[in-house]
């Protein structure tokens, strides 16, 4: 098997990656305005700080919009060794490729949103607090899990785990007068950087469950 054939690509870095799914995420969150039947969505999400403040400056630009942007990133490679990733090995039967996790990759996020009215920004505030946690029923011993995982289609098809740490408003006299209305939300993602490397074959493995335990053969 060749490498051009094998099926998870890597397009960007992590970092990158992992800002592209988010903005993906956030672009597609609709939200109500309060008293209307309208449904809206971000106009535009942008990447970096530049462009956030030239949309801001433009005041018959399109609104709203966020601005999500990446901080420092960082590796931890507190593994003795590179795990395989089993469900990523494809073979043509001579040989394959599988990914080989490597470390985790942790790096917190500020998506900055403006909006053209305080309640557009209020419902946006409402969508985007109960947008990051994973859909399901209620567990009898805890709530939901907090945390929105989502897919990476530039990282091999990985995910990440983003969490919602925080969010205020960016108020101020100058921003009232000019109908700037800002808030400014803190997140935090973890997602685990891999590698692709040839595996010269992998053993088939037979679980077998007795009383509920498992047992490899």
């Amino acid at each position: 098997m060749k490498l051009c054939d094998y099926p998870f690509r890597k397009t960007r870095d992590i970092r990158t990656a992992m800002a592209e799914t988010l903005s993906t995420y956030l672009a597609q969150l609709e939200f109500d305005l309060p008293a209307t039947t309208e449904q809206r969505r971000f106009a535009a999400a942008y990447a970096t700080w530049a462009e956030f403040e030239q949309s801001a400056k433009s005041e018959g630009g399109r609104l709203p919009v966020v601005a999500v942007l990446p901080d420092e990133g960082k590796y931890d490679d507190s593994s003795l060794s590179p795990r395989i990733l089993e469900e990523t090995w494809r073979s043509d039967g001579t040989g394959g490729f599988a990914l080989f996790a490597i470390a985790e990759f942790d790096v917190p996020f500020v998506a900055v949103v403006r909006a053209r009215s305080k309640a557009e920004r209020e419902a946006i505030t409402s969508v985007l607090e109960d947008s990051f946690v994973e859909p399901g029923e209620a567990q009898d011993d805890g709530p939901l899990r907090y945390g929105k995982l989502l897919t990476m289609p530039a990282y091999y098809e990985r995910k990440a785990r983003y969490t919602l740490l925080s969010q205020r408003l960016l108020d101020s006299t100058d921003f009232a007068i000019r109908h700037r209305w800002l808030s400014q939300f803190e997140l935090h993602a973890q997602a685990q950087h891999v590698v692709v490397r040839k595996v010269a074959a992998m053993s088939s493995r037979v679980q077998v469950v007795v009383d509920g335990q498992v047992y490899n053969r």
